[in-house]
């Protein structure tokens, strides 16, 4: 069950994240030069912020990656098993944490 739509979707998210980890970096670095009170006040919350967009892009990324490269198609049985829990990992990591930041 090779499938190249789930490899090239993987591919942009994880490239996608590596986007975002790379200009929010830059940003970061920008608030702190330009506007150091405001990124002294909320330093942690900037970073922790870049930090679960990332992470939830790359989350996204490599799950669709091991999908696309699931040739004896373990993963989907296994995925189907466990649909609800499956479901609702996905939902909160991957969809709910971008959306509440």
């Amino acid at each position: 069950m090779y499938d190249r739509t789930f490899l090239l979707i993987g591919c942009d998210f994880i490239v996608l994240g590596f986007v975002f980890a790379i200009t929010g970096i830059r940003v970061l670095n920008r608030l702190s030069f330009y506007f150091s009170e405001f990124y002294q006040q909320n330093k942690v919350a900037l970073i922790v912020i870049v930090i679960g967009m990332v992470l939830s892009l790359m989350a996204r990324g490599i799950l669709d990656l091991l999908f696309g490269l699931d040739r004896d198609g373990n993963i989907s049985l296994h995925m189907h098993d466990y649909e609800i829990v499956y479901n609702l990992i996905k939902f909160l990591i991957l969809d709910m944490i971008p959306i509440s930041f």
